[in-house]
């Protein structure tokens, strides 16, 4: 009965213990905070760059130079940059790692692993960290360190004579650069290549050039549309139709009458040995002199008109365009 009593009494101390651990440790976390604030300790160099080996290098080894940095709670380095001497290079970005908790202050680890590709002195580097700002009263928001100098030996010749490394290595950044250089100089390579062939195939094909049908049918096409889309009024487009028809049978049958009334035209491609097909000579005849009738007698014309007169230039350019197989024997029609 006492084990058992004893056993209670242990497990409510336990509990007790627990709850008590929960609720106070919280608060005294937050009490010691706010008193890191209140006194807003300055950051501290604890060790200054430590370089490892501390000793001389050998040729191809990792060299790390780091600093220990203790600082209160509300306080962190947020970044690290680094410059290191000519001849060795750096692995990767500097490392910022928390390294210990204490009651109102951390201690953080500032790392630049490096690696020399030569021998000899490798001349002084830096490190430059920077701090959070947690108010306005915020002084220390960096601090600069020195990366000392350090000596690197070549490696030592292996049992049989060989030497396992050359004393001197090529340099990673160059290496990189080169290869960039390289790649940038086949793009721009390749670019002027492209461009000069599609010059130069321009040059060759020329200029696209359409048969006075093959526009005509366009210009014909875009009135049609324009006109059932409401964006061209029906006198315009009727004495657009008639520009169409005209300059095509001017350039179709080389026909240089700018200046001719409509009377002087059509007689000029009614002649008996006109080339203009007998069959088109009447719709061309009545469609001139409606198009005067529209043009000078402002006599409006109707959908139905506008829309036959359409349909049959349509025709007319197709019946008089040249025949494809007589052009391949030397004639025309």
């Amino acid at each position: 009965m006492k084990n058992k009593k004893t056993g209670r009494k242990i497990l409510f101390a336990l509990i007790v213990t627990v709850i008590s651990a929960a609720v106070l440790l919280p608060g005294a976390a937050a009490v010691i905070y706010w008193l890191g604030v209140r006194t807003n300790a300055p950051v501290q160099d604890l060790t200054g760059i430590v370089m490892t080996p501390s000793g001389d290098s050998r040729l191809g080894d990792t060299v790390t130079a780091s600093v220990l940095l203790k600082m209160p709670w509300h306080r962190r380095p947020v970044e690290a940059a680094a410059e290191v001497g000519k001849g060795a290079t750096m692995l990767s970005d500097p490392s910022i790692i928390r390294q210990q908790w204490g009651i109102g202050y951390s201690v953080w680890k500032i790392a630049v692993e490096m690696r020399p590709y030569r021998t000899g002195l490798i001349p002084p580097g830096k490190v430059d960290v920077k701090f959070n700002r947690y108010d306005e009263k915020t002084a220390d928001l960096g601090m600069d360190f020195r990366v000392p100098e350090f000596k690197v030996l070549p490696l030592e010749n292996a049992k049989g004579g060989e030497l396992l490394v050359a004393s001197r290595l090529p340099d990673p950044g160059i290496a990189k650069k080169k290869t960039l250089w390289t790649a940038g100089l086949i793009i721009l390579a390749l670019l002027v290549i492209a461009i000069l062939y599609c010059v130069f195939r321009k040059r060759q094909e020329g200029p696209v050039v359409l048969a006075p049908w093959e526009t005509a049918l366009l210009e014909l096409a875009e009135l049609r549309i324009g006109f059932r889309q409401g964006k061209i009024e029906m006198e315009t487009c009727f004495v657009k139709l008639t520009d169409v028809v005209r300059q095509y049978l001017e350039k179709r049958f080389r026909i240089n009458a700018p200046q001719q009334t409509t009377y002087e035209f059509l007689g000029e491609l009614n002649k008996p040995d006109g080339a203009l097909p007998e069959k088109q000579r009447p719709f061309l005849r009545e469609f001139m002199t409606a198009a005067d009738l529209v043009k000078f007698a402002k006599l409006p014309p109707d959908e139905h008109t506008l829309s036959v007169a359409l349909d049959k230039a349509e025709v007319l350019v197709s019946e008089t365009r040249p025949d494809p197989e007589l052009n391949k024997k030397g004639g025309s029609k």
